[in-house]
């Protein structure tokens, strides 16, 4: 999975959100190196990508 990440990111893709449903959690990677993991009761904002769209983690496991 991190390979296909790395890959995206090499492409030029500025932002790559992988769900891991067994833990209930995203992981966030960007081009700039970050990679913070989001559990499933913090919310995920992109506002330079969805403006002001917002969503609890979790949501995305109902």
């Amino acid at each position: 999975m991190l390979a296909k990440v790395a890959e995206y990111l090499a492409a030029g893709v500025s932002v790559v959100l992988v769900l891991d449903d067994q833990r209930r959690v995203a992981h966030l990677f960007d081009d700039d190196g970050g990679h913070p993991m989001l559990g499933p009761d913090n919310e995920l904002t992109l506002p330079q990508f969805l403006g002001a769209f917002r969503v609890v983690v979790g949501r995305f496991f109902d």
